[in-house]
C-alpha cells in the first residue's frame, strides 16, 4: 500500500504544477467556432478562394437518421452506379433528393449525380453539378480537390478542341 502512494505522489504533485501553468493564445492559434474549427480572428484578412465551399451546419442527430424512401431509392442509385446505369442511377437519385433529411444526405446525392453524368457522358451537366459541388461544405475537402481537378480537365479540354 505504501509503494503505490509513493509511486503516484510524483504523478498528482505533476499534475498539479502543470494545472498551475498559464495557458495563453499564442500568435497562431485561433479560438474555435462552434463546430470545433478554427478561423481567424476578425482583424485576419484571408484571401477567400473563388470555391470556397459553404459551411456544413453542425450535425443534428434528429435529421442524420435517414428515411427508408431515402435508403431504399439511394441504394438503388448506388446499385444502378455499380452496374454502369447512369440513367437509372439518376432516376433514382431524383426519387431519394425529396426525402433527403441533412444536407450531407444531399451531398451524398451530389456524389451520385456527378458519377451518373460522367457516366453517360453529359458534359454540360456534369459540369454543372461539379461547380455545386464546390461549394458543398458538406462534401469532404478531397472530393472538392477532385471536383476542381475534373472540372479544370474538362475546361482545359474543351479550349483545346477545334471550335
Amino acid at each position: 500500500m505504501r509503494l503505490a502512494v509513493l509511486a503516484i505522489a510524483p504523478i498528482l504533485c505533476a499534475g498539479a504544477a502543470f494545472a498551475q501553468l498559464p495557458i495563453g493564445r499564442g500568435a497562431f492559434e485561433r479560438e474555435p467556432d462552434s463546430r470545433g474549427d478554427y478561423r481567424p480572428p476578425p482583424g485576419d484578412h484571408a484571401v477567400i478562394a473563388q470555391d470556397t465551399p459553404n459551411a456544413c451546419p453542425p450535425r443534428d442527430k434528429s435529421l442524420e437518421k435517414a428515411s427508408k424512401p431515402f435508403v431504399d431509392h439511394f441504394n438503388a442509385a448506388s446499385v444502378a452506379l455499380q452496374s454502369r446505369d447512369g440513367a437509372g442511377a439518376l432516376d433514382s437519385a431524383a426519387l431519394a433528393r425529396p426525402h433527403a433529411a441533412s444536407p450531407r444526405q444531399l451531398a451524398a446525392l451530389l456524389q451520385i449525380e456527378v458519377a451518373a453524368y460522367r457516366e453517360l457522358g453529359n458534359q454540360a451537366a456534369l459540369a454543372e453539378k461539379l461547380e455545386i459541388g464546390l461549394t458543398d461544405g458538406c462534401l469532404p475537402a478531397a472530393v472538392r480537390k477532385n471536383y476542381r481537378q475534373m472540372l479544370d480537365k474538362m475546361r482545359g479540354d474543351s479550349a483545346e478542341t477545334p471550335q
